[in-house]
């Protein structure tokens, strides 16, 4: 039995069937932006509707890049515009632009290793981590861990020893889908809550490293599964002048195979609050659904609900992105967009008619702002608190870390306000 009063939900997830309360669209209140230009009077809100719920639909399937779905949906889109008279003016006169495109993935059937005689499988006792058109015929030198500077690796391949580090040496803002997690729970530890985490990861030394990390933060692992037959999911993150960049490798990751069926519900049930963002609903089908549910039951159980967009376009198309997103904000108490997500996710620009429009589907938005702070409001009341000037380094996990302080000091009490200046 789970004790914890803060569940942290980690699954990772992609399409949905929109729940029927979560389908209704709302008018965001209008705003004093740039005149609108006389041919946007010819779109029509219904004929929206029926694309992007075209495009939404099972029937594409999620359109993954190199598979008969993109075709599919790219025919689709020919079609649409043929049928309003648009001239094709690409390649053969088509309506498509052709080019030549390189494109490499890992397969788990036909991709080998072996050192040796010993035979290696992938994703199990070796991750590719780079492709390249080589072969490469050397011989294979053991260098343990990396410490021994005397060895000599000129001309041959070089083979490290992977070892879990110590909990204390993981920088908990990037490489896993569970690490976006692992940030808000361990701030709303380190806050004072009691937290517990929901997810599935492999039986291999990243997840090993979580589960150090979860642990020597206080964070309960109890309803932690790991699963033999799939690795922990990664990420990477980096940065530069034009923000973040994400690069996903999750596909077949233990979270992707998390389903409804696999939920804690008694512990949904008992919990103060349950936390999860759009990445628990992008990387697959069943992991979308057991996001879904989970908010679900939380919500019949009157736990709070709280949901991040953490919109990742690289995890799915912008449309789908919206539609789902939007359905599940309408499941949640409390919304937590940043302020670039809504802007794409909506098309508004200004923070107010942002927090209008997201008020329509629950009761309660904290936009957050970057180094502005936050927009807090409510349907009575809004408020803009300023966060703490600090030297920004990396903003990586800076949302994650927010949300979990203030839904720490929210179940142990505190206003909407006070918690929100805390967390800010």
């Amino acid at each position: 039995m789970l004790s914890t009063r803060f569940v942290r939900f980690a699954a990772v997830a992609a399409t949905l069937a929109l729940p029927a309360q979560a389908t209704a669209q709302a008018k965001a209140k209008p705003t004093a932006n740039a005149p609108v230009p006389a041919a946007m009077a010819a779109i029509k809100r219904a004929d929206l509707e029926r694309d992007l719920y075209a495009l939404a639909g099972d029937g594409m399937r999620g359109r993954e890049a190199g598979t008969p779905d993109e075709m599919r949906a790219s025919v689709w889109v020919a079609d649409q515009l043929r049928m309003i008279g648009a001239k094709p003016m690409g390649l053969d006169g088509s309506y498509f632009q052709w080019f030549n495109m390189v494109r490499t993935r890992v397969s788990t059937v036909s991709t080998t290793g072996a050192v040796g005689d010993k035979a290696l499988v992938v994703w199990k006792d070796f991750v590719p981590l780079g492709s390249a058109n080589a072969d490469v015929n050397a011989p294979i030198v053991w260098v343990g861990n990396g410490t021994d500077s005397t060895i000599d690796v000129r001309g041959k391949i070089a083979a490290i020893q992977i070892t879990t580090p110590a909990a204390s040496a993981i920088r908990t803002t990037t490489n896993s889908v569970e690490v976006r997690y692992a940030n808000a729970a361990i701030a709303a530890a380190r806050s004072g809550a009691s937290v517990g985490m929901v997810t599935a990861i492999g039986q291999d030394a990243a997840g090993d490293s979580f589960m150090a990390l979860w642990q020597a933060e206080g964070v309960d692992t109890s309803l932690v599964s790991r699963d033999a037959e799939a690795p922990t999911g990664i990420y990477f993150v980096t940065h530069d002048e034009r923000g973040h960049h994400y690069t996903f490798y999750r596909c077949g990751s233990a979270a992707s195979r998390m389903k409804p069926a696999t939920l804690p519900e008694a512990a949904l049930r008992q919990a103060r609050a349950l936390h999860l963002s759009g990445i628990s609903l992008g990387i697959s089908d069943s992991a979308c659904d057991a996001g879904l549910t989970a908010m679900a039951v939380a919500r019949d159980a009157g736990t709070m609900v709280s949901f991040d967009t953490n919109l990742r376009l690289r995890l799915w198309p912008l449309a789908r992105a919206t539609a789902v997103i939007h359905a599940a904000i309408a499941l949640a108490d409390l919304a937590f967009p940043s302020i670039e997500d809504a802007r794409a996710l909506t098309g508004l620009q200004a923070p107010d008619a942002i927090a209008d429009f997201y008020l329509t589907l629950c009761p309660t938005v904290l936009l957050k702002l970057g180094e502005e702070g936050v927009l807090v409001a409510t349907r009575e009341e809004r408020r803009r608190i300023a966060g703490f000037k600090v030297p920004a380094v990396d903003a990586t996990g800076a949302g994650d870390t927010m949300a979990g302080a203030f839904l720490a000091r929210r179940v142990a009490g505190e206003d909407l306000w006070a918690a929100a200046r805390r967390a800010a």
